[in-house]
């Protein structure tokens, strides 16, 4: 786990400490603004945890994963 420079703030809202870094993107997310982008459908899939609060983030992550591929296995509506 790579240490967060204190200086360094969300990408999104510019306020919180960074608890994840995309690696696409090299974007700093806290765990807030994170968990926004699982609700509105596009995650940040390829990520380095900087925090524990990390852990937050990838639990969301596995369970919308799994209730996605559960529905999906439904077949269609």
């Amino acid at each position: 786990m790579r240490t967060v420079v204190l200086a360094e703030k969300c990408f999104w809202c510019k306020m919180a400490l960074p608890a994840l870094r995309d690696l696409d993107t090299e974007y700093a997310w806290c765990v807030g603004c994170a968990s926004a982008t699982v609700y509105k459908g596009d995650p940040i899939d390829y990520y380095e945890e900087l925090t524990p609060e990390a852990a937050a983030y990838s639990q969301l992550l596995a369970r919308r994963s799994f209730s996605r591929r559960d529905r999906s296995a439904d077949g269609p509506d």
